[in-house]
């Protein structure tokens, strides 16, 4: 049995980015022997917001039914909405703010102001949840002894 310390680390290890790209589609077998070497810095859990438990498909749905006859009209604004966040240059957090603030001044301050007064009232709404401690690392890992077979197809 691994101590869990050190299966903390493991999980947190990642690859190195563009890592992927060298893997090529299919089935591996991998036996590999690795030595990892490092810090790793397990924070106080603390209170937060309960937003990151809210499921974002379930609440719109929720949103459209509390809606009631302005539901369809809402729905539409919601799925134009989807087409625009997919439509933004860029991805992850604030894609959208930015390639509003690149196209539209207007619409990227309104955008900005709606998020900021929802952060605040649901901040000031919701109850708090306990959130695990943030984990930092500084890990280096070496191949001690290396064995990857790619399966046949």
């Amino acid at each position: 049995m691994m101590d869990s310390v050190a299966e903390l680390a493991l999980d947190k290890l990642k690859a190195s980015k563009g890592v992927r790209d060298n893997v090529l589609p299919g089935s591996y077998t991998v036996d590999e022997l690795v030595r990892l070497t490092g810090t790793i810095n397990v924070a106080e859990d603390e209170e937060a917001s309960s937003t990151v438990a809210i499921p974002l498909l379930e609440t719109l749905a929720l949103c459209l039914v509390h809606a009631g006859f302005t539901g369809d009209h809402t729905r539409k604004i919601v799925i134009q909405s989807c087409k625009d966040a997919i439509e933004a240059k860029g991805k992850g957090k604030g894609a959208i703010l930015e390639a509003l603030a690149l196209d539209k001044r207007e619409t990227y301050k309104k955008v900005l102001e709606t998020v900021e007064s929802i952060k605040a009232e649901i901040a000031s709404e919701l109850p708090k949840m306990q959130k695990k401690g943030k984990v930092t690392t500084n890990l280096i890992a070496v191949a001690v002894q290396s064995n990857v077979v790619r399966k046949a197809a």
